[in-house]
């Protein structure tokens, strides 16, 4: 998370003291993004029962193993163009770290794995958005400082895969969507518009009473 709040160029101009020109005094970027995080979790059990009798000369039912190994992974990063204008991206991936049958005793088994956790898994979900907010320079405009207004657009896309193990005669593919979605808001200051008017204005900041002392 860079501490640089980004670049002004007009903010000490002399040029620009007029309040027709407070959209261009007001000018500013930040060419690095705002923040940046990776986080990743690995979570693993592993669970074995073996179901055992009284009968001496019985060698005993097989074990029944119940395990799973996944790595999951979360990208954000923000990006504040401007003061008016951010950027958000968000991620997500679920991925499994498959793992050979039974106890993992032998060597063989347990670079399997290693090599699995070194590819990162095998994804089987996956998700991001992007985010954008833009707040209208309405407020810099003499002529409609009294109004204000914010767009938002977000856009999504998610792919989950297919089931593992398919025959020729069974073909599930993965699955795919995207999400698009835009919105606005907007405000008004009846205020600010009020004393846009004389007569309103002094009705809005009406003068104050001079006490005894001050006549």
């Amino acid at each position: 998370s860079p501490k640089f709040k980004g670049f002004e160029p007009f903010k000490e101009s002399e040029g620009f003291k007029s309040p027709f020109l407070q959209l261009i005094k007001d000018f500013n970027f930040n060419p690095m993004p705002t923040s940046i995080s990776v986080r990743g979790e690995l979570d693993r059990s592993f669970g074995k029962i073996v179901y055992r009798n009284a009968i001496k000369d019985q060698q005993g039912a097989l074990p029944n193993f119940q395990k799973f190994f996944v790595f999951n992974r979360f990208y954000n990063a923000r990006w504040s163009l401007s003061k008016a204008l951010t950027l958000d991206y968000n991620s997500k991936v679920n991925a499994i770290i498959d793992e050979p049958e039974g106890d993992i005793d032998t060597q063989e088994k347990q670079d399997s794995v290693i090599a699995n956790l070194k590819r990162f898994g095998r994804m089987k979900n996956f998700e991001q958005t992007i985010t954008a907010n833009y707040t209208l320079p309405l407020d810099k405009i003499p002529v409609t400082n009294w109004l204000g207004a914010d767009y938002r657009y977000n856009v999504g896309y998610s792919w989950k895969a297919g089931p593992v193990g398919q025959t020729d005669t069974l073909q599930l593919g993965n699955i795919i969507q995207n999400t698009q979605d835009q919105g606005m808001t907007g405000r008004i200051d009846f205020v600010k518009l009020y004393n846009k008017v004389g007569f309103l204005k002094d009705i809005n900041t009406p003068k104050r009473k001079l006490t005894p002392a001050e006549l």
